[in-house]
């Protein structure tokens, strides 16, 4: 297969890796706030409503589905108590935290994204191939520097250079590509995932 479409398809996984690194950083940052928050009013609904995050420039927005919590003691004692409970019952949809970008998206995306979409907003903290193109950018432009970075000299056998290689990216790059050559990565799903034109002419 053509180097060009193997190099964008290790992309797109690594782009999904580092998207879904950067959604467990939010979630646990919210995840100590709410515990911080539970501290001071000893209330679990206003600990929630009190974690969204207010940042000064206010580019990310964090809102969390607390009817469930609320209404289940045990079940919000428990989530606050062990950040793995807090992603199981998010990633069982049992909980529902949202993260919008302050992006307003094209007439297109918005049909797409459909309920992902708010008040011109996206919600960004979910799956990588669920994302808007736009909003998979940021991740992917990453990788896809970090993988041209390490690419042939990782295919060709030859070491990283130790300046190079200190850069988490590039670590995390480098450990993609060897995945690949010892066989645990399928290209063409990728491929056929993120919709990859295996000619690799559009790289071209």
């Amino acid at each position: 297969m053509d180097d060009k479409v193997v190099k964008e398809a290790l992309s797109y996984s690594l782009g999904s890796d580092l998207h879904e690194a950067w959604c467990r950083k939010e979630l646990q940052a919210y995840f100590y706030r709410a515990q911080k928050a539970l501290l001071e009013t000893h209330n679990f609904g206003e600990a929630f409503r009190k974690a969204c995050y207010q940042g000064e420039e206010r580019r990310n927005e964090v809102e969390i589905d607390i009817g469930y919590l609320v209404a289940h003691e045990t079940s919000a004692r428990q989530c606050l108590t062990d950040f793995d409970i807090f992603m199981d019952l998010f990633n069982r949809g049992v909980i529902d935290v949202k993260m919008f970008v302050e992006r307003e998206l094209t007439p297109e995306e918005i049909e797409k994204i459909g309920p992902h979409y708010v008040d011109g907003k996206e919600n960004v903290l979910r799956d990588f191939h669920s994302l808007s193109k736009a909003s998979q950018q940021v991740s992917l432009n990453a990788a896809r520097v970090a993988i041209d970075l390490v690419y042939d000299q990782t295919i060709a056998g030859e070491n990283i250079s130790s300046e190079d290689s200190r850069l988490s990216q590039v670590q995390l790059a480098q450990a993609k590509v060897r995945d690949y050559m010892d066989g645990l990565i399928d290209v063409d799903a990728i491929c056929d995932q993120y919709g990859i034109t295996r000619s690799g002419n559009q790289f071209s």
